[in-house]
């Protein structure tokens, strides 16, 4: 298990970000307005815009004033949220994930992640504005944590207890890739055989993200029973990916959760038709 999550923990994902048409300056080459890069699934995209900006920033045509405002990424034309973590963004955006029938579980398909930066004054529907940079981004983290905290535990009392310099750990280890550390503090907020309720999202294609109410009154409860209440119709082949993992519908819910809760303390479930 310990194996898992640490793998987990370190996936990454290969990304091309290229400026957008809109903001590029003429004559501008596609080496001097594209950038690779390789994120961390379990980290915020938005925690790049900085990196980025300072490698393309100078062969953008719009003024700008800082490396956060103002800034949105895009993939095919949609908006990409920043809020959510990388791997979850990514798996319900591409096909690439691993089944989990696979004896190599590093077996992922190279796929590129290819992004679009943009810039304007007026931000797209659905994007948060970065007003307020890293701390903004921590603040939301922060939210996330409570939000799941009370669902898991019936009160945010464990998450508000917790003393300063224990938030600032817990923050600094998902920066700092220290995963030992994070784990330290996510479990003085979970106690597996005491959890009320399961912090799940479900991803579709086409429709808003899911959020149930998944109570742990049977320990037995599976994957399969979490979907087949939620009023949503399904090909019958359609596939679950978790943290780019094909999973059986037969899972434990609380051993999914367990293993591949994100970063903001939910497990997201993509379902791909």
């Amino acid at each position: 298990m310990e194996e898992l999550r640490e793998r987990v923990w370190k996936g990454s994902i290969n990304v091309e970000v290229m400026l957008s048409d809109s903001i590029v300056l003429p004559n501008t080459s596609i080496s001097e307005k594209c950038h690779h890069l390789v994120v961390l699934r379990e980290s915020f995209l938005a925690l790049y815009i900085p990196a980025i900006v300072r490698k393309l920033g100078q062969n953008v045509s719009s003024i700008y004033e800082d490396c956060y405002k103002q800034w949105w990424f895009e993939c095919n034309g949609v908006p990409v949220s920043w809020e959510y973590p990388c791997g979850v963004l990514f798996d319900s955006s591409c096909n690439s994930f691993t089944a989990s029938t696979d004896k190599d579980k590093d077996a992922y398909h190279l796929q590129m992640w290819k992004l679009h930066l943009c810039h304007g004054h007026k931000y797209p529907r659905g994007i948060i504005p970065l007003v307020d940079g890293l701390s903004q981004i921590q603040d939301y983290w922060k939210h996330q944590w409570k939000q799941a905290c009370f669902i898991l535990n019936g009160s945010a009392k464990r998450i508000m207890s917790l003393s300063i310099p224990d938030f600032e750990a817990f923050w600094l280890s998902i920066l700092s890739r220290h995963q030992l550390d994070y784990m330290k503090i996510r479990d003085k907020m979970i106690t597996l055989d005491r959890v009320k309720c399961v912090p799940i999202r479900f991803i579709l294609p086409d429709i808003p993200i899911l959020q149930p109410t998944v109570s742990t009154d049977t320990n037995k409860k599976s994957l399969n029973d979490v979907i087949d209440s939620l009023d949503i119709n399904l090909q019958n082949d359609y596939k679950i990916v978790i943290q780019g993992i094909e999973v059986y519908s037969s899972e434990n819910v609380l051993d999914l959760y367990n293993l591949f809760a994100s970063i903001d303390g939910f497990l997201y479930i993509i379902i791909k038709r």
